[in-house]
């Protein structure tokens, strides 16, 4: 049964291949980077610890950015606490989340010889980016809210 169904998918060749490392890669950098921060109690700013500078936007208009929040939610997620991740950065949350998914499922597709075409197709349609983009939008006036009611 399983033979059968592995004749449905795509099999891929070399730059299926090559994309499916990318991904593997740069998703597991993202979350091995995350993992060796420790997360900001003040729900931002973990960034800082990569050497990089505070949040302009936040310094200029005292509001967070929309991605104030998402280093601090990776760090918490990768720690296993996706509550805190949930809490401090919504989508950062479900971005770290989607990461570790991306991690499996191209690992996956890199064993056993699949393309990630169609995966990619699938989600790369309006309604799909139309959906993350609103819950970025939600995400960030949850943050802006949330900022200044601990201040």
């Amino acid at each position: 049964m399983i033979q059968g169904t592995r004749t449905l998918l795509p099999r891929c060749g070399v730059a299926a291949h090559a994309s499916s490392l990318v991904v593997l890669l740069a998703c597991g950098s993202l979350l091995a980077v995350a993992s060796r921060l420790e997360p900001s109690h003040q729900r931002l700013g973990t960034h800082q610890q990569l050497g990089l500078p505070a949040c302009g936007f936040l310094t200029t208009t005292s509001l967070p950015c929309a991605t104030c929040g998402m280093t601090t939610a990776f760090a918490y997620a990768t720690r296993g606490d996706l509550a805190n991740a949930l809490i401090t950065q919504p989508i950062g949350a479900a971005f770290a989340v989607a990461s570790a998914a991306a991690v499996l499922v191209s690992g996956y597709a890199l064993v056993v010889g699949l393309s990630l075409v169609p995966l990619a197709s699938a989600l790369w349609r309006p309604r799909p980016v139309l959906v993350v983009a609103g819950l970025i939008v939600a995400s960030w006036v949850y943050k802006i809210v949330i900022f200044h009611a601990s201040s």
